[in-house]
């Protein structure tokens, strides 16, 4: 097991595999018309049910199928990947024409604030603060993607 597996299996008290059997138990329940419903705080999770409800803070953010929710999502997402991915997404988040940056596995994702801007205007923007060999490439959102959208226009409209 890895560090990763540990600390899950200790905060969460399930191991990986066990996780895996789990899920392939509610499979064969599915497989016999049976409604289960889940709640996980993991996207990838969510991402296998049938239908997905969005929370934040006990508000209900959005309620449909993965292909829909995902469909809807409006933003362009850019995926940057390289060395010093810290101080880029730094940098990203300071300037102007960026609407989101938060880390993604390995790799950033952007969106900017206009969706007509293309990916050399993101390229151009990361090389002018002085960022080289990066590579820049649009990504289909996931469902991790839509649920920051969803929470970051929450937020904007719980403060105004």
């Amino acid at each position: 097991m890895s560090k990763i597996d540990i600390y899950l299996e200790k905060i969460l008290g399930v191991d990986p595999v066990s996780r895996r059997e789990f899920w392939d138990i509610l499979a064969r329940l599915k497989a016999r018309n049976i409604t289960i419903f889940v709640s996980t705080p993991y996207m990838d999770e969510a991402s296998r049910c049938d239908r997905i409800a969005l929370i934040q803070d006990g508000q209900l953010l959005t309620i449909d199928t993965l292909e829909n929710i995902l469909r809807d999502h409006p933003a362009t997402i850019y995926s940057v990947g390289g060395e010093r991915l810290y101080p880029i997404s730094k940098a990203l988040k300071a300037h102007s024409a960026i609407k989101s940056c938060f880390a993604f596995g390995e790799n950033l994702h952007i969106t900017l604030k206009d969706d007509s801007k293309s990916l050399e205007f993101l390229k151009q923007i990361i090389e002018n603060q002085g960022f080289k060999n990066i590579k820049i490439q649009q990504v289909k959102p996931n469902i991790e993607d839509v649920f920051i959208a969803f929470m970051r226009s929450s937020a904007t409209n719980s403060t105004n």
